[in-house]
């Protein structure tokens, strides 16, 4: 058997602090997005990186990293020599945001061909699920709605089998939860969406690619004028 060479310990040594500090960024900057997302920090707010490293009990470089992140999730809003602030979404970003869900998913639409039994039993799982929080016109558990809707959706768009396109459908996941939260709204037509999820699932089922693009494109355009009318 082979001797297994010995690894120095310098060298451990400047490996270890790379992974802390990759996890330190990771930590800040789902610390950061949750605060955003449940109201802490409302849009046009300016973040202090030093404050947020007292708070979050890090240096500032990992805090650093996180904003760099969230402002790829277009959460905050980074400007040269001002600072780094919470962002502001109105009308014309919620029309944009749904306007490239509607690209993104339609074309994922087309490629039936790479719909498994699978997705379909957890498609179906996750309209049962999202029944059953159903209270009046409003969910039990909003966040979890939210989970079980954006899984829902990216089930959709993995029929595409693109990386870059669900990357992108991903990120707009955000500015649409933190309007949410800005217009006050935990999603009062509980039960219109969860009958629109399941009239995509039905299409999907029949292997009907039309259907499925007209019920996909209702259910997103009932979401767009619902938000809309709440920020109104």
């Amino acid at each position: 058997m082979e001797a297994v060479p010995e690894v120095p310990a310098q060298a451990i040594e400047t490996v270890l602090p790379a992974v802390s500090q990759i996890r330190l960024q990771e930590q800040a900057y789902e610390l950061l997005r949750a605060a955003i997302l449940a109201g802490r920090f409302l849009p046009g707010q300016r973040l202090d990186v030093n404050h947020l490293a007292h708070e979050l009990r890090v240096s500032p470089m990992p805090v650093r990293a996180a904003l760099s992140r969230l402002a790829s999730d277009g959460l905050v809003d980074i400007q040269p020599r001002r600072g780094t602030f919470v962002a502001r979404f109105g009308a014309a970003d919620v029309r944009e945001v749904f306007q490239l869900r509607r690209i993104i998913e339609c074309a994922a639409l087309e490629r039936l061909d790479r719909l498994t039994d699978g997705v379909l039993a957890e498609m179906e799982r996750i309209v049962a699920e999202s029944a059953s929080l159903i209270d009046g016109q409003r969910f039990r558990d909003y966040a979890r709605y939210v989970g079980l809707d954006a899984s829902f959706h990216r089930l959709i768009v993995g029929l595409l089998g693109n990386g870059r396109a669900s990357e992108i459908h991903e990120g707009l996941r955000w500015p649409v939860q933190l309007t949410r939260v800005v217009s006050g709204t935990e999603h009062h037509r509980a039960p219109a969406a969860v009958e629109e999820h399941t009239a995509i699932l039905r299409a999907l089922k029949d292997r009907d690619a039309a259907r499925a693009k007209e019920t996909v494109l209702c259910h997103l355009v009932n979401s767009e004028s619902d938000l809309l009318s709440r920020l109104a």
